[in-house]
């Protein structure tokens, strides 16, 4: 007998004593994990990246600066060192702003300023001007501003961020370029803003044109105390001069800007029906959660997996991307920049070859929920993940749907691919998102871990046997989203509308049925050529389903055209409604799509804001996998029911109307084309 089967009997012999069964790939992942946080490995990661910034004391690390290619290359060498396979700096093209310093001198003292991805320098020696106080920066509050102090062309504007005026601070921006403003100092205002801390700074992406004016931001605190001084000089005729600094090197796209994402690869058992995992670098401030924490438990993730010796069925890729928080200037959807870039570009063959999209955010809060905004197919993944291991989520979870656009899923959901976003957060934690308070205190390693193994399980569960998608789910979201009374009330086809929800209860009919017998999927042939047929009646529903709202929630793609439908009705009866009451028929108009704005700003501010959802638009980046809806233009209907030209206006909007009725028409029809192609294909999933 051979020497290795001498030594290989009583090793066959122990494996048969009863309690000597082989430790599971969990038991195996989880001693690995709790291992690299012994020995110090994600601190030591999370320290070295939030020590990078391009300030030396607030940090910023945006998209292509030297603070976040000394993450990508980090990242790279630790893929590449754990042993990942096929590891590469993947080109992103972007806006490079390297954020050094801003500040406003004035009254004798200086503040401390932070800038938005985006809003373009001032250089080393800034502005130096005239600060006039424009209020919440809308048309009304510049137009009153200007009647008592006189034109705020070639001064500086001082300026409340107001969430109940404009969600980005683009809008107000825009009306102060237009006004001919030299720059903007903005600050907090009583309508509340993102930035709750009375005295922290905050940033943003700013979704701005970089020819408007220079624009930075100071505390709520130094607000207060610069506002007393300019309303006062103001109010007594007096000039205020400032100073405003914003020191930012800019290297455009179209010069040379780039960042990199990183990728590598842990091979499975089999190719293909890969599964994604990723965490964005970029960060604003010296960001511990966000994206910090994420990224560090990606890492580390996939190195507990190498040093487990875990093998998986199919490949993981892990995916650090760039640009998730600010890509672009002169671009509305200058955010999720890196993964928009890869889910279209540099990947665009991944639909319906991999099986998910594992997306990590805001890691990790101690006492936050683990929540999931994620594709309606992978919410019950989640929930039962966290039934089986209570002990991984001790705050609790919050697990819904659909997908939203505020992180790195969305353009792979949009493509095809379904999504999971895993983060932390609460009420106390928005209160410091996106401040210099968000720094590496915030992050409990004990609920880090936690979070890494149920990372590891949830890829567990989708890497093993039937893919485990809630048809039904998507099915009920679906119908959820079709009223055939509401929808033929609006003015769509009867007879189409009639078809479209016969193929809704079709196509719910056959997930159901698979549903119920989806266990008899057991031999491994049926098992291949199921999942096969999963994913791509996953990635056609992804595809063709998934739209955007006019304030950027993902919705069907005929919600908006419909919800504009009602509103443009409801305005038309108003006008029909002998003796016409202004107020009722104009009041609609404030909701079609994005009017609020063209109503509340100057209309050239109005009309640069809407052309960059225009889907011909140059940059609309991931904009353009969202099936926009028109974004109307109705100031002047506006304006005529207050003009008394009630016949004006309703002859107008009705021509508007109609071509909407056309579009959601058009819109009903394409969804019935994609049933009548997917509901087959769920009918064959049991054969």
């Amino acid at each position: 007998m051979k020497r290795w089967s001498i030594l290989l009997v009583p090793v066959l012999l122990l494996l048969l004593l009863p309690g000597a069964a082989l430790a599971t790939p969990e038991e195996d992942f989880d001693s690995a994990l709790d291992q690299l946080y012994v020995d110090g490995y994600p601190q030591a990661l999370e320290e070295y990246f939030v020590s990078h910034g391009t300030n030396p004391a607030l940090g910023f690390r945006w998209a292509g600066t030297s603070a976040e290619r000394a993450v990508a290359y980090r990242t790279y060498e630790e893929f590449t060192a754990m042993g990942l396979r096929r590891v590469k700096l993947e080109p992103v093209p972007v806006d490079v702003f390297e954020f050094k310093s801003a500040g406003v001198t004035a009254g004798g003292e200086t503040f401390i300023a932070s800038s938005f991805g985006g809003t373009p320098p001032t250089g080393p020696d800034g502005i130096t001007a005239e600060v006039i106080y424009v209020g919440n920066g809308t048309k009304a509050a510049f137009d009153a501003a200007e009647a008592a102090c006189g034109p705020v062309e070639g001064k500086l504007v001082l300026m409340d961020l107001d969430f109940g005026v404009a969600f980005w601070m683009s809008l107000p921006g825009s009306e102060a370029a237009h006004r001919g403003a030299l720059g903007v100092i903005a600050t907090y205002g009583d309508g509340g803003y993102y930035w709750y801390a009375d005295d922290a700074l905050g940033s943003f992406d700013a979704t701005y044109q970089y020819d408007w004016a220079p624009m930075v931001y100071i505390s709520k605190t130094d607000g207060d105390r610069l506002r007393a001084q300019v309303v006062a000089a103001n109010e007594a005729g007096t000039p205020y001069v400032a100073t405003m600094v914003c020191d930012t090197d800019v290297t455009l796209a179209d010069d040379g800007g780039c960042a990199f994402n990183v990728i590598g690869t842990l091979p499975g058992k089999k190719r293909g029906q890969a599964i994604v995992v990723s965490a964005h670098m970029d960060a604003h401030f010296r960001a511990g959660m966000d994206d910090t924490g994420a990224l560090v438990n990606m890492i580390s993730v996939a190195k507990a997996m190498r040093d487990s010796g875990y093998l998986p069925n199919y490949d993981i890729v892990f995916l650090a991307t760039a640009g998730e928080e600010f890509g672009y200037t002169n671009c509305y959807y200058d955010w999720l920049t890196g993964s928009w870039y890869a889910a279209t570009k540099t990947h665009k063959n991944w639909p319906g070859k991999m099986r998910a999209f594992l997306g990590l955010e805001l890691m990790a809060l101690e006492g936050a929920p683990l929540g999931s905004a994620c594709s309606e197919e992978l919410v019950s993944v989640l929930d039962k993940v966290a039934a089986d291991n209570p002990e991984l989520v001790p705050y609790g979870t919050s697990f819904y749907s659909p997908v939203y656009c505020w992180n790195d899923q969305w353009p792979f959901a949009a493509e095809g691919i379904p999504g999971i976003r895993l983060g932390t957060s609460n009420a106390m934690y928005q209160s410091l998102y996106h401040t210099d308070y968000e720094t590496l205190d915030l992050v409990s390693y004990d609920y880090l871990a936690k979070v890494g193994k149920f990372l590891f399980r949830t890829q567990r569960s989708l890497d093993c046997g039937l893919l485990p998608y809630d048809l039904p789910a998507r099915a009920d979201s679906l119908a959820a989203s079709v009223d055939g009374d509401a929808l033929k009330a609006a003015g769509a086809d009867g007879a189409l509308v009639d078809d479209l929800v016969r193929r809704v209860e079709a196509f719910t009919a056959a997930c159901d049925i698979y549903e119920a017998g989806k266990d008899g999927i057991t031999k491994a042939t049926k098992l291949k050529r199921a999942n096969n047929k999963l994913l791509k009646i996953v990635r056609m529903v992804h595809d063709d389903f998934i739209a955007l709202s006019a304030w950027d929630y993902t919705i069907y793609p005929h919600e908006q055209v419909f919800w504009d439908l009602e509103l443009l009705n409801s305005a038309i009866a108003g006008l029909e409604t002998g003796p016409v009451d202004p107020d009722a028929a104009a009041g609609p108009i404030w909701d079609i799509s994005q009017m609020y704005y063209g109503l509340m700003f100057s209309y050239d501010a109005f009309v640069d804001d809407q052309q960059r959802h225009d889907p011909s638009y140059y940059r609309i980046a991931w904009g353009g996998q969202g099936q926009l809806a028109p974004y109307h233009d109705l100031v002047a209907e506006y304006e005529q029911i207050y003009a008394g030209d009630y016949a004006g206006a309703k002859a107008s909007l009705t021509e508007v109307r109609d071509a909407q009725v056309v579009l959601l028409n058009e819109r009903l029809a394409q969804m019935i084309k994609t049933l009548k192609k997917v509901t087959p294909k769920v009918r064959a999933l049991l054969y």
